[in-house]
């Protein structure tokens, strides 16, 4: 596997890139990718993205600088500044471990995903990971043990933002098969780290036939000064900062609808008191009055993106 090392600076179209190995990759928190937009607004490209025509022939398969191809595509950008180099795909998916070493190091899951193609796609042993990337076997080891212990759907969960990065590690802890529900508990109740932690540890304590009531109400069963705390739920880093406040708060009506159907499940609103039903009434009508006039304009968005014919 031959790799030339030399580079050509070259102007491509930004369509003419390949990218497959944005997969491999986690989205920028929304501050960082702000930053970055800005920056080549003021400034433009200043630094060449990093490309390999070696992986396909024909191809021109990009290694370094996702984030800012997407923005320049999206800025209507017609030309970008392109440092190509011949690697193959291995010593591209090497380039793409180095090139983000220290400025924004991958996270332990990216990681992962990089060796477990170099092993699974590439045909290369733990060994000769290790060799080509400069770490210790069981460095390569503890990272392939990371992906065997985590569900498919967690880490699919990750890409689209649905589940932090820093969730990953509590979620690995559990068995596989109850990964995802516990995701999706964290999801729809809006827990911290923290609380996930915690969440963890109350599961390895209770019976199985238990823990469908702990993840129906997480908050309930964690200890007080954990459920006390008031956390924002994790930014989807592919959103703007003020499109991941609209997220916050739809995931907590989400949440609160959730939460809403299971309590009328086991008490229908007919079966309460005339009091009750009074006072409940009294806080729900302005509530529902001001969540109708929102919920109209998320519709807004929901028609924005349908085409004309299915509307």
């Amino acid at each position: 596997m031959s790799e030339n090392r030399s580079l050509a600076l070259r102007t491509e179209p930004p369509s003419t890139l390949d990218l497959r190995f944005r997969s491999l990759r986690l989205a920028s928190s929304p501050s960082i990718r702000a930053a970055l937009g800005s920056s080549l607004e003021r400034h433009g490209q200043q630094y060449p993205v990093l490309a390999s025509d070696q992986v396909e022939p024909g191809r021109l398969v990009l290694i370094d600088g996702h984030e800012r191809v997407e923005l320049l595509r999206a800025a209507g950008a017609e030309r970008v500044q392109v440092a190509v180099v011949g690697l193959d795909a291995p010593g591209s998916l090497v380039a793409l471990m180095t090139a983000n070493a220290p400025q924004r190091p991958l996270s332990d899951l990216e990681e992962a995903w990089v060796v477990d193609s170099l092993q699974r796609e590439h045909g290369l042993s733990q060994v000769q990971i290790a060799e080509r990337l400069g770490r210790h076997k069981t460095w390569v080891c503890r990272r392939l043990q990371l992906l065997t212990r985590l569900e498919r759907q967690v880490q699919e969960d990750v890409r689209l933002g649905l589940v932090s990065v820093t969730a990953v590690r509590e979620l690995a802890r559990l068995p596989r098969g109850n990964q995802a529900e516990v995701a999706q508990a964290v999801a729809r109740h809006s827990l911290s780290s923290r609380q996930l932690a915690g969440l963890v540890r109350v599961l390895a304590t209770v019976a199985p036939e238990q823990r469908a009531e702990v993840l129906r109400d997480p908050l309930a069963h964690l200890p007080p000064t954990t459920r006390a705390e008031d956390a924002e739920p994790a930014a989807d880093a592919r959103l703007s900062e003020a499109a991941n406040r609209v997220r916050q708060q739809l995931l907590r009506i989400h949440g609160a609808a959730n939460r809403l159907g299971e309590l009328f499940l086991n008490r229908p609103p007919a079966s309460f008191s005339e009091r009750d039903a009074t006072l409940l009434a009294e806080l729900a009508s302005p509530i529902l009055s001001g969540a109708s006039a929102q919920l109209a304009r998320v519709r807004e968005l929901i028609l924005s993106r349908e085409p004309a014919h299915a509307r």
